[in-house]
């Protein structure tokens, strides 16, 4: 999706990890396990591809080809989820906010936000982060990564002053229940609640200003990477599916040349190359330093829907075995389902884009009605009472 050499380069490289790495993730999502294997091919690879010299904004471009050559490869989308956790929510904030922390390169981290009586606000958060003794309580829900991580990034409220806190706190240690929860879609990247009982945390940072922004930020990160998946996932499958559209023959005539499944091809051709062109737009845009927030709720919106309606129509054009575990589509279409509420629901965005809407109307209305109110005063009614 980035046209750059280095970035094509990145793309290729992890298109054959992840074709390398098909049959774990397949079989690891139908068994409900944790493709270990595959989180090592990953985290070991993406290193040489990264410079000490890379700014946050570049480091994380790479990461987005990164994934999308992984989906290209696998034709997975539920494994990313675990990555963009680790990569665009955990890794900036640490890198920023807690360069000390230590932690293994393979080492598994979480974004412990997230609350049960919190739902769409997560800045309502009940978790206390005692930033006096560094101890943390409370519970957690549904957190990405939380079975298997090997850190929390926790966020919450300080105890003392009040304000949001964020603090780093280690698996391995007494005071941290961790309990998975069965869930039917996005299986390769397991969710559990959390429950902290006076948890020791090694880092923490006290600052309503710089959570919530760190917050936005890795949340922005996290819609963007949604269309980076989206395309590779769409053209791992497209791929397949024309193959076996050239292949499959029907009373002596191959069915690629119905032109009703023509008609389905290039539909989801041309929403792949909108979605592209989208995401290029935004890319450009957040290298530059723009704000960029509403285009990458709209990205987040666009990619899962196209993702379901591609799942969707594909079976159409294989038939009977385009519901089959072999071809993967059921799969695509519970995880695109999940990630339709997976960091932030709908609504949470439609809000997002709703209030830029607003913000531009006002703008672009500001400058006419001043120029009419100057017109007006210069230009006495003529039929004044």
């Amino acid at each position: 999706t980035i046209d750059n050499l280095h970035h094509i380069e990145i793309i290729n490289r992890f298109k054959e990890i992840g074709y390398q790495q098909r049959d774990e993730v397949h079989e690891s999502w139908h068994r409900g396990t944790w493709p270990k294997e595959s989180w090592n091919q990953f985290v070991n690879n993406l290193p040489s591809f990264l410079n000490e010299s890379d700014s946050r904004d570049q480091s994380i471009l790479k990461a987005f080809s990164a994934l999308e050559g992984w989906c290209k490869g696998n034709g997975d989308s539920s494994f990313c989820t675990s990555l963009i956790v680790h990569y665009l929510l955990c890794n900036p904030i640490i890198e920023e906010f807690f360069p000390d922390y230590e932690k293994d390169p393979n080492d598994v981290t979480c974004f412990a936000l997230t609350e049960s009586s919190s739902g769409s606000t997560p800045f309502d958060m009940s978790v206390e982060i005692n930033s006096s003794n560094n101890l943390v309580s409370g519970s957690k829900w549904h957190i990405t990564n939380a079975p298997v991580c090997d850190h929390f990034l926790v966020f919450g409220k300080d105890s003392t002053s009040g304000q949001l806190a964020m603090a780093m706190v280690p698996r391995n240690q007494e005071g941290i229940t961790v309990n998975a929860l069965p869930c039917q879609g996005m299986r390769n990247s397991p969710v559990g609640e959390i429950f902290f009982d006076n948890a020791k945390a090694t880092k923490i940072v006290v600052s309503t200003s710089k959570v919530k922004k760190a917050i936005k930020f890795a949340f922005q990160s996290e819609r963007l990477a949604i269309g980076f998946v989206a395309s590779g996932i769409i053209e791992h499958h497209l791929e397949s599916l024309i193959s076996y559209m050239r292949e499959r023959k029907v009373g002596g005539v191959r069915i690629i040349k119905h032109q009703y499944l023509q008609k389905r091809l290039t539909d989801i051709q041309i929403e792949l190359e909108c979605l592209k062109s989208l995401v290029n737009c935004t890319i450009r845009s957040f290298s530059q330093g723009n704000e960029i927030s509403a285009q990458a709720s709209k990205i987040k919106i666009v990619a899962i829907r196209q993702v379901i309606e591609f799942a969707n129509q594909a079976m159409k054009c294989y038939g009977s075995y385009g519901v089959q575990k072999e071809t993967g589509l059921m799969q695509v279409l519970n995880d695109s389902m999940c990630a339709s509420i997976a960091g932030g629901t709908e609504e949470v965005h439609r809000h997002v884009i709703f209030s830029s809407m607003l913000r531009n109307n006002v703008l672009q209305a500001k400058p006419k009605l001043t120029t009419e109110i100057s017109k007006e005063q210069k230009e006495p009614a003529s039929n004044a009472c």
